[in-house]
């Protein structure tokens, strides 16, 4: 997306819009300072991970000997084909090698777990692809990634990645629950932090190094040896060659890996999901909840109203707020784990009467509502989009195409609709159509579901 800035300029809005100077984000907020920048959480992950990885050399060359393992059969039918027959032939059970997202880096943890699953067999049909080959530029590709697969430092660095990338990935799929708060998203990350910082210690360092070397055992892989010493950069010397670290086992060497490996990914998930415009929207939800909960509120509210004092009556709102307890004590909500969704709910299920009485209640539980944690929900009307625009459909008129999308995007209302009334309503509206199709009853619905049932048992 371009966007010309004051002076004409254009630039990639999509690579600043968070620039604390010329950003998209710093734009708007000088034009309405209420419009809070936060980054989705969902993305916001996708690049802490993306961060850590390319800044670490040994994962970073691992994830490019795997992208290359996944180009190398994914993209020959015939090498897939013999890959599935060797597998059968050593009764391998597991999933076969899983293709590497070129954009999402939550979801590679499986890519590198099914190339070591799968390890034996790729070998093998390396050693196939050499012998049959006749293509030199593509022997050279085969015979480098055979000749980094056997090292030590692939599969430390391919273990290591899967241990953090465990807890990113389940991170990942979490923060695209359409129904998850930007505050419990937050929570959530939190959570992994702390779970990913309990094994930055010695002893999960030993657990670690003793099952590297047991896989190493059983995949018959070179044992583990000290890197080439090189020579410091002169800008880095400061004249005392005796401080620098040298280590002197092979252990000492990947200990000092996987101590900066760790601390790499905790300080970028840290980084990427501090967001300044984000605590002030905090303030908001915990407005509510201590209300809910009878805790103190006289700070939150003093905040909530500096940044909205235009939209919310500060009076009004003080005197509305000590009802939002008793009424959803009388709604049989429990307090004490009241929550965002349960806000959702209380605010849906009110009367008029009840909405007049908590107007400035309302108003603010809007704005908080407005901030969802993730797009996710919203990209996915853009991957259904591929689904259902086909090939055969490509003449599709755009009416009819939202009305489909709508449907495929929305399944689950979709489900609860009354279909015999909706085809009685599309009856009614043209006379010939009732010539034709009459008049539909429950018995039509039972015998299209016993049809649909039959032929498919016939397939």
């Amino acid at each position: 997306m371009k966007i010309e800035n004051a002076r004409g300029q254009c630039y990639d809005g999509a690579a600043t819009m968070a620039g604390t100077k010329t950003g998209v984000a710093t734009q708007i907020k000088a034009m309405n300072d209420k419009c809070l920048y936060t980054h989705c959480y969902g993305h916001a992950l996708n690049l802490a991970v993306a961060d850590s990885i390319k800044s670490i050399g040994c994962l970073k060359s691992t994830f490019e000997i795997g992208h290359e393992i996944c180009k190398l059969i994914k993209k020959s039918p015939k090498r897939n084909t013999k890959l599935d027959e060797i597998r059968k032939e050593m009764k391998n059970d597991s999933r076969g090698v899983h293709a590497l997202c070129s954009t999402r880096w939550t979801v590679r943890g499986e890519s590198l777990e099914s190339i070591l699953n799968n390890f034996n067999e790729l070998m093998e049909l390396w050693d196939w692809s050499l012998e049959n080959l006749h293509d030199t530029q593509m022997k050279a590709r085969i015979g480098g990634v055979k000749a980094a697969m056997p090292t030590f430092d692939y599969l430390y660095s391919s273990l290591l990645a899967i241990m953090f990338l465990k807890q990113t990935d389940n991170l990942s799929r979490t923060l695209q629950d359409p129904k998850i708060s930007a505050a419990e998203g937050n929570e959530i990350a939190q959570d992994v932090i702390k779970c990913i910082s309990k094994d930055r210690n010695d002893k999960s360092f030993d657990l670690f190094w003793q099952y590297t070397l047991r896989k190493k055992d059983q995949l018959r892989i070179d044992s583990p040896k000290l890197p080439r010493k090189r020579k410091i950069p002169s800008r880095f010397e400061d004249g005392n060659h005796d401080d620098h670290f040298f280590p002197s086992m092979p252990k000492d060497h990947y200990r000092q890996v996987y101590f900066e490996t760790l601390d790499t990914v905790i300080a970028s998930i840290k980084e990427r999901f501090d967001q300044p415009d984000f605590r002030k929207y905090q303030f908001l939800q915990e407005l509510f909840l201590k209300v809910v909960r009878d805790q103190p509120w006289d700070d939150e509210i003093e905040q909530v109203c500096s940044i909205y004092g235009d939209d919310l009556d500060k009076y009004r709102l003080k005197a509305q707020l000590p009802l939002l307890r008793p009424t959803a004590d009388s709604m049989d909500y429990e307090l004490q784990k009241f929550t965002v969704r349960d806000l959702i709910k209380f605010v849906q299920s009110l009367s008029h009467c009840r909405k007049t009485a908590m107007s400035e209640v309302i108003k603010a539980a809007k704005i908080l509502l407005v901030m969802p944690a993730t797009n996710a929900s919203s990209e996915r009307s853009f991957s259904a989009l591929k689904r259902v625009k086909t090939y055969l459909r490509s003449s599709t008129s755009d009416s009819r195409l939202n009305h489909l999308l709508t449907l495929h995007v929305h399944q689950d209302k979709v489900d609860s609709m009354d279909i015999i009334g909706i085809a009685n309503d599309f009856v009614e509206r043209n006379d010939r159509r009732k010539q034709i199709f009459g008049h539909f009853t429950e018995r039509d619905l039972c015998k299209k579901l016993s049809f649909s049932h039959k032929s498919t048992q016939t397939e």
